[in-house]
């Protein structure tokens, strides 16, 4: 029973990383880890068309894979830090300090990217999300 819930807990990991990979693989082909990747490799640049006008696309292309690697990465120390009610919040402020951390170094010239402070926040929200269903799933409602 213990094995089966570490591999779904990995699954929270594993699953949101790739995902957000392939969403920065087939809609943002400048971002820099994408550009390191042989274009024959990637089909890098297959839905960069996708109509920035529509607000579904823009959430889609700019905060859905920071999202998805905000939600990864509390499981992540979820299983590092521990499984009590009182290790999730080391995790979320933990979670939340270094995602704000990895932000704020793209206003450095040191790290190729863009700080967007709304990327800060939408990471906010999918590690709260995490933590939640940590709490009402994995801890049994603590």
């Amino acid at each position: 029973m213990k094995r089966k819930r570490r591999t779904c807990i990995e699954l929270h990991i594993i699953v949101p990383l790739l995902l957000g990979v392939f969403i920065y693989i087939f809609c943002s082909p400048e971002v820099y880890f994408v550009k390191c990747i042989p274009q024959n490799l990637t089909g890098a640049g297959l839905l960069q068309t996708l109509p920035e006008q529509y607000c579904f696309f823009r959430v889609l292309r700019n905060y859905l894979p920071d999202m998805l690697w905000g939600y990864a990465l509390v499981f992540a120390l979820f299983q590092i830090v521990g499984n009590n009610a009182a290790d999730t919040k080391k995790v979320m402020v933990i979670s939340f300090l270094f995602s704000a951390f990895m932000e704020l170094l793209q206003l450095s010239s040191s790290v190729k990217g863009t700080f967007d402070v709304l990327d800060i926040g939408a990471m906010l929200v999918a590690e709260v999300f995490a933590v939640f269903i940590i709490n009402n799933y994995y801890l049994g409602g603590i």
